[in-house]
């Protein structure tokens, strides 16, 4: 993704009240990519977020695929991020 292209993020997103700003911030990330997916690396989107630790990413985005907000295809090394039926 550009970094001149940014981030919009649904209202459907934001005003949910279960989400902390970082899952918002991901979710708003994943939709950027359509469906088409997202590809990116949790380490370019902590980088991309000024998350310091990837690991923060990793277990964000694991809650969010738990709790239905993502869905995610492929292995460990190949995966793509898609949104969840709770934003659909």
């Amino acid at each position: 993704m550009s970094p001149s292209r940014g981030i919009w993020i649904s209202s459907q997103i934001l005003s949910d009240p279960k989400l902390r700003q970082l899952d918002k911030l991901i979710l708003a990330y994943v939709q950027g990519f359509g469906e088409e997916g997202c590809f990116a690396s949790n380490e370019a989107i902590a980088e991309l977020l000024g998350v310091q630790h990837p690991n923060s990413i990793q277990n964000r985005i694991s809650s969010l695929v738990k709790s239905g907000y993502l869905e995610k295809k492929g292995s460990h090394w190949f995966r793509k991020l898609y949104l969840g039926k709770l934003i659909k």
